[in-house]
């Protein structure tokens, strides 16, 4: 890789530039935005960790990045020592390490250095490389941030480093859809009250006429938050009102484009993921699933890794009450990460999900972002997130910390609503369309008030 391609996408190096002409370059399209997601402190820059940044592509992580390098420009910290690399720039780990070796060279001088690499799954073993000059060169002295979308080849990398990740707590970060409360906050809603599931569970009628006028207020937007979804660069599109045609081709080629990409087939990944999405809050097993679509077993999990490994979908699984451990040889359910995926695939597919689907489909995803602690691991065996049925079929969409959490999402809720959680569990959450009530075990609770008031863990 010439020294020229990499001085391209580094003008920082540049000593005649204006810093602050280029921080606003760098954050321009952000400062633009309607929709400002806060990436502000996502990473301890005074540390020398080695962080690595997960998430779908198109999700913010190159946003995040153009942040925190604006964020140390800011700091005076001397252009030179910051370097950029677009990892589909770099044919190889033994290129990735020739270019890490020249710019150590070039940046010698400084005791510290901070290097950000893009999508760094796309450089096949690139942990050889940065393992070796991590342990013997000045790297070790250097913060470094590794983004990628494919969890599981992030992880197998980072895997390897053990000792290696710096003195950080959490050196593994994902990005994620944003949650409704996230998007209620950015939008402008502040000191919205906060509880746990616990806490929830323990409300009576006094909290009646504080939540019916916060729900008044923010059911419109909720049903805007339904059919944009949580993906930062759809959000602004929504709201900006424009075309979305090019987003679902992108975000089609992604999905494509990360199966092709570990050796899979966009054929079969048609066949299956059209017949998850037609079932999608359904109780399901690969046997099945395979019988359906005329593989075997073993291929629609592999398919089913590497679609849940790119956060494009999420498995949960039967969750036991009584050992609080998943139960992985039971029936599963699929989902998508987020609902602007059901329109891509609605477009592409001509396969479309209910709303009441699509807001089991958002419970789950929020109860995950909040309960889940490996998610940078991806999510296909989920562990703190999952569902409950009996033996004779009675079902609970969720099970958190053993709180059953049942998704009626229709204008008219009945007592037989809330019988299998009363018969199994005594106490839960029913998760309604309009209906609170707070006066009995089971609390009828609208979804949009449940997310906007739900904390995290």
């Amino acid at each position: 890789m010439p020294i020229s391609e990499i001085i391209m996408y580094n003008p920082w190096w540049n000593s005649s530039i204006n810093m602050d002409t280029l921080v606003k370059k760098l954050t321009e399209q952000y400062e633009n935005a309607r929709f400002k997601r806060d990436y502000s402190n996502l990473f301890d820059l005074s540390s020398n960790a080695l962080y690595t940044l997960r998430g779908m592509r198109q999700i913010g992580k190159s946003t995040a990045i153009k942040i925190t390098i604006a964020e140390l420009l800011k700091k005076n910290v001397p252009g030179k020592s910051i370097m950029f690399l677009p990892s589909d720039t770099v044919a190889d780990f033994k290129e990735l390490k020739e270019v890490l070796l020249e710019y150590l060279n070039y940046a010698r001088e400084y005791k510290k250095r901070y290097i950000f690499i893009d999508e760094i799954s796309y450089v096949k073993g690139w942990q050889r490389a940065i393992k070796e000059l991590r342990d013997n060169t000045i790297l070790r002295n250097d913060l470094m941030i590794l983004s990628g979308s494919s969890a599981l080849d992030i992880k197998r990398g980072a895997e390897r480093m053990p000792g290696r990740r710096g003195n950080v707590v959490e050196p593994d970060k994902v990005l994620l859809p944003v949650t409704f409360r996230e998007y209620l906050e950015i939008i402008g809603f502040k000191s919205l009250p906060l509880f746990s599931l616990d806490e929830l569970l323990t409300l009576n009628e006094k909290y009646t006429f504080d939540f019916k006028i916060l729900e008044n207020e923010i059911n419109p937007i909720f049903d805007r938050f339904l059919l944009s979804g949580g993906i930062p660069v759809v959000v602004e599109k929504t709201i900006q009102e424009e075309s979305l045609e090019q987003l679902v081709n992108v975000f089609w080629d992604i999905m494509v484009g990360d199966i092709e990409k570990v050796g899979l087939n966009r054929i079969t990944l048609r066949k299956i993921i059209k017949y998850l999405v037609g079932r999608i809050g359904s109780r399901l097993s690969w046997n099945s699933v395979g019988s359906e679509v005329e593989l075997d077993t073993k291929t629609v999990q592999r398919y089913l890794e590497a679609i849940t490994s790119n956060y494009l979908g999420f498995v949960i699984h039967f969750l036991d009450k009584n050992k609080h451990t998943i139960k992985p040889l039971k029936q599963k359910k699929f989902y998508l990460w987020d609902s602007f995926l059901n329109t891509v695939i609605q477009e592409k597919l001509g396969v479309s999900t209910k709303i009441p689907e699509l807001i089991e489909q958002l419970v789950g995803k929020e109860l995950l972002i909040r309960y889940e602690n490996n998610l940078s691991e991806g999510s296909y065996m989920l562990e703190n997130v999952g569902f409950w049925y009996s033996q004779t079929g009675n079902e609970v969409d969720y099970l958190v910390k053993n709180i059953p959490i049942e998704v009626k999402y229709k204008n008219n809720i009945s007592k037989g609503d809330a019988v299998t959680i009363t018969k199994a569990f005594g106490k839960g959450i029913l998760l309604t369309k309009k209906t609170l009530d707070l006066s009995s075990p089971v609390k009828r609770i609208p979804v949009s008030l449940f997310l906007a008031v739900l904390s995290v863990g």
